[in-house]
């Protein structure tokens, strides 16, 4: 193992460092999540307990903060309702998504900065961290049902300023991820007009311009795409098969498997095979000097990374 990366192990956080035996951070027994590291990978944000809700809303949890120098813990949320959180890559704010679609950007002493409703909590940092994607919602938008459609925003934290990609009210946006200049947005789109079906899949939204372009060959319904560390390599996979892509919509296939994790040098991709063994793909891109932020929307507690790497490794 590269570096060092955290793990979740029986209800506890773990450290795997090259050339030393896993340590455990926690001694807790209850941790439900790791959310990631911040900035200078010197404390970790996780979710301690786990409380069960119906399949369709999901389970919550509460955060706290773990600092790895000490391995004291500190408590951050007390409602039980946090669904999502990420620290800012470039300062220790954290913004968090809870239950009830509120999205709160606080300091790690727990002072709100920025807040935000009718947030879907599949949202994304820039990678500068003065912007947030995520797709949000109207009231027109939930009929008897619940909800029907999204629509892709940036709120820029600044001013509060929300830029949408469209008005469409048929259609649904999810898993925004940013490109390392932080100018273009990766997304999934999905229409619900039978008319404009074929055109359901990726797309790249020019976030200055606001333009948008349409990716041959990438289906709405890709899974745990993430991009590189280091470059503008995007890996996805549609089913058991496993792809990568850039930002001007070159795909390549790598291999079959899942649990997709790009490795810090930002060319080599690990995955388990269709046996469950790990395996690595080491791509010939070039890489810039260190890692940036807005590579995949904020850890839930769902589909969790099997390890989350440090800044630098």
């Amino acid at each position: 193992m590269p570096g060092r990366a955290a793990t979740l192990w029986q209800g506890d956080i773990w450290l795997v460092e090259q050339g030393r035996a896993p340590r455990p951070l926690t001694h807790l027994g209850d941790v439900a999540a790791i959310f990631g590291w911040n900035q200078d990978g010197s404390r970790l944000l996780f979710g301690r307990g786990r409380i069960e809700r119906p399949h369709l809303v999901g389970d919550t949890t509460d955060l706290w903060i773990a600092d790895v120098g000490t391995q004291q813990v500190t408590q951050l949320t007390a409602s039980g309702k946090v669904k999502a959180a990420s620290w800012s890559p470039v300062d220790d704010r954290i913004a968090y998504c809870e239950l009830g679609d509120v999205l709160t950007v606080v300091t790690p002493e727990g002072e709100a900065l920025h807040r935000l409703e009718f947030a879907i909590c599949d949202f994304t940092w820039s990678p500068d961290g003065s912007v947030i994607s995520l797709p949000t919602y109207t009231p027109s938008m939930v009929d008897i049902d619940g909800l029907k459609a999204t629509v892709l925003l940036v709120w820029w934290l600044e001013d509060g300023k929300l830029q949408t990609v469209s008005d469409s009210e048929d259609e649904t946006h999810a898993w925004p991820i940013w490109s390392t200049n932080g100018q273009r947005i990766l997304f999934l789109r999905d229409y619900y007009a039978p008319d404009e079906q074929m055109l359901s899949g990726g797309y790249i939204w020019d976030v200055l311009s606001n333009q948008v372009k349409y990716l041959e060959g990438v289906s709405p319904s890709a899974e745990e795409m993430s991009r590189s560390p280091r470059s503008d390599l995007v890996a996805y996979r549609m089913g058991f098969d496993i792809f990568v892509m850039d930002f001007e919509g070159r795909i390549e296939p790598v291999g079959r498997g899942r649990s997709l994790l790009w490795l810090p040098d930002g060319r080599t991709l690990l995955y388990r095979d269709m046996n469950g063994n790990f395996q690595t793909v080491t791509l010939d891109v070039e890489v810039v000097e260190s890692a940036v932020g807005g590579q995949r929307p904020a850890p839930g507690l769902y589909l969790q990374p099997e390890y989350f790497f440090s800044p630098g490794g």
